[in-house]
Parts: C-alpha cells; sequence; structure tokens
C-alpha cells in the first residue's frame, strides 16, 4: 500500500451509545501498515449519545437529519464523505475480529471489489421471511465459515 493512501471504515449509526466505542475500538486496534484509518460513524438520528459516544471513541460522526430508520442514507453520506479508497462498511452492531482489516486489504488488493461477511438465519422461518431477511441483510449462508463470499463469479 501506498503511505498517502487512506482506508475508510463507514460505520451508520441509530441509538447505539452504549455499543459503538467498542465497535470503533476494535476498528482503530487494526490500522493498516502502510496507511491511515479513517473511521466514519454516521448517526441517524439517535437520542441517545451515539454522536458524542461515536466522538469520544476516536470516530469522524456526520449526522442525518431525520428521526432514524434509513441505513442506506447514512451509508450515502458516509462514502461521499469519505476521503479513502476502499470504502469500507460496517455496521454499528458489529465487533470485528482481530485481523478482520487486514483480510479486507489483502482481498482488495488482489483484486476483489466485495467481501462480505454471513449471517444464519433463526430457524423455521417461512418462505416470505427468508427472502425478507435475504433482501434486507445481503448476505445469508446459514452456518458458512467466515471469510470473503463471492457476489459474482471471477472472470477468467
Amino acid at each position: 500500500m501506498d503511505e498517502s493512501r487512506r482506508v475508510s471504515v463507514i460505520i451508520p449509526a441509530h441509538n447505539e451509545a452504549e455499543f459503538i466505542p467498542r465497535v470503533i475500538r476494535a476498528v482503530l486496534a487494526q490500522p493498516p501498515a502502510e496507511a491511515e484509518l479513517e473511521v466514519i460513524v454516521v448517526d441517524d438520528g439517535s437520542t441517545d449519545g451515539t454522536p458524542q459516544a461515536a466522538r469520544a471513541a476516536g470516530a469522524r460522526v456526520l449526522e442525518l437529519a431525520g428521526t432514524g430508520g434509513n441505513p442506506a442514507a447514512a451509508r450515502n453520506r458516509g462514502a461521499a464523505a469519505a476521503g479513502g479508497d476502499p470504502l469500507i462498511f460496517l455496521d454499528a452492531d458489529c465487533i470485528p475480529g482481530e485481523g478482520w482489516l487486514a483480510a479486507i486489504l489483502a482481498a482488495h488488493e488482489r483484486g476483489a471489489t466485495v467481501v462480505g461477511g454471513a449471517l444464519d438465519l433463526p430457524p423455521g422461518l417461512p418462505a416470505t421471511a427468508r427472502c425478507d431477511y435475504y433482501c434486507g441483510w445481503y448476505l445469508v449462508h446459514s452456518r458458512r465459515p467466515a471469510g470473503p463470499v463471492p457476489h459474482h463469479p471471477h472472470p477468467t
């Protein structure tokens, strides 16, 4: 990685004041060896002090007007303000494990454009709920081991 490079981690958040400091600290504990790390929390109308907690933990905070419930708009706002390449999105209720950022950056360096995780479905969901879960959470792979999830085949 180039020394002047910046990596941006964007975290949309709504009423996560108690949890967001742990998430931010877990990200900041994984600085890339040869890049600046930027953590942007986009507050989506919190009423519990999420912006203050995120700032105190070391994140840059942007605030969306409104009452919350629009994580896509929060992600877009963060992406527009970010100065990094790549842009990495993380949910406010996910604490990344050790090596998380290095693995994503290594995959990106190899040419991957999308890297994701997995979410286990609760048992007994009807088909419509499974579809909603999938569409809402993007990646649902029951009992899938951790690691990159390809979204399309590599060109040959």
